[in-house]
């Protein structure tokens, strides 16, 4: 079992979600994802928004 902490933390639209998560899986990272429920001022008006949530273990247990 291994104990993962929080590394860093991604927000990104429909578009660029695969290519993110695709980068950060290929590097040994736990991934997690979650819908932005309000639209970002920076993104498209009805694109959907996420925030990808990346995990490196920290401790064997």
């Amino acid at each position: 079992m291994c104990e993962y902490k929080e590394i860093d933390r991604v927000d990104c639209t429909s578009d660029s979600l695969i290519k993110v998560i695709g980068l950060y899986q290929d590097l040994g990272y736990q991934v997690e994802v979650k819908i932005i429920n309000k639209p970002l001022s920076t993104f498209i008006k009805g694109v959907k928004n996420y925030t990808v949530h990346v995990f490196k273990c920290a401790a064997e247990s």
